[in-house]
């Protein structure tokens, strides 16, 4: 197809018109859309994994560090290594109590409480 005025006048009001549909129906631009979902799923590997942050930061599409710390930082408030120490999971969780770790316990108590009176 030979590039012609119109061709490209039509291809920018396509553009034109996508986005403004875009922005109606999503609230927000598809530039501030992408750049969110990179940044919600960066703040969930930052939960998930041990990955350092720059590693998490290029798997996300930020070229460097500092973009992707000022980015997080906009979006959350906080920076990636606050959140990331502020959503750490709560260690495993305890093992229940068998029938004999109970029976080891309760056993010395009534002993000694019977041997009392």
């Amino acid at each position: 197809m030979r590039w012609t005025w119109s061709s490209r006048l039509r291809g920018s009001l396509f553009q034109l018109s996508f986005h403004r549909v875009f922005r109606g129906l999503v609230g927000e631009t598809l530039k501030e859309y992408i750049r969110r979902l990179r940044l919600e799923r960066a703040a969930r590997y930052l939960k998930q994994l041990d990955e350092p942050i720059i590693e998490i930061a290029l798997q996300a599409g930020f070229e460097t560090h500092e973009s992707f710390t000022r980015a997080f930082g906009d979006m959350f408030g906080i920076s990636p290594s606050a959140y990331r120490t502020a959503h750490k999971p709560a260690p495993g969780p305890r093992p229940a109590l068998t029938s004999t770790m109970c029976r080891r316990i309760i056993r010395p108590i009534t002993r000694t409480s019977l041997q009392s009176k």
